[in-house]
């Protein structure tokens, strides 16, 4: 048991925080200093199934991307333009009302609760 929480802790700390922390910055980079492009929905999914993730492809810079849909699926249709926050270089995009925040309060979270679980690996006897 001891080992197994000890293992468990750095698990959690290294792949659910810090793997996906290089990612969560660039995106908190492009909320805070994205430029608001214009994009042209050209494939909208048929969303059946209500814990599935569905996603829209759009078109921009004569390139095709994809984006997990931030609304029910009805509200998209091909040739719609979507507003989007953009940093030239990356593939990355943000609806411009979404944010990034709560994610890395959620991370922090999972990096106290690695650490716990690390420190009672250590001191069970």
């Amino acid at each position: 048991m001891k080992t197994f929480l000890i293992l468990g802790g750095i698990f959690v700390v290294i792949f659910a925080c810090l793997v996906p922390l290089n990612r969560d910055l660039r995106e908190y980079d492009t909320q805070k200093n994205g430029q608001l492009i214009t994009a042209v929905v050209v494939d909208v999914p048929s969303c059946i199934g209500a814990r599935v993730q569905h996603f829209i492809k759009f078109r921009f810079d004569s390139k095709i991307y994809s984006k997990r849909i931030g609304a029910p699926c009805d509200q998209y249709k091909v040739g719609q333009t979507l507003k989007l926050k953009h940093t030239p270089g990356t593939d990355l995009f943000l609806y411009v009302n979404e944010t990034k925040e709560s994610e890395f309060v959620s991370t922090g979270l999972l990096v106290v609760a690695g650490i716990l679980f690390i420190i009672m690996g250590i001191k069970k006897k």
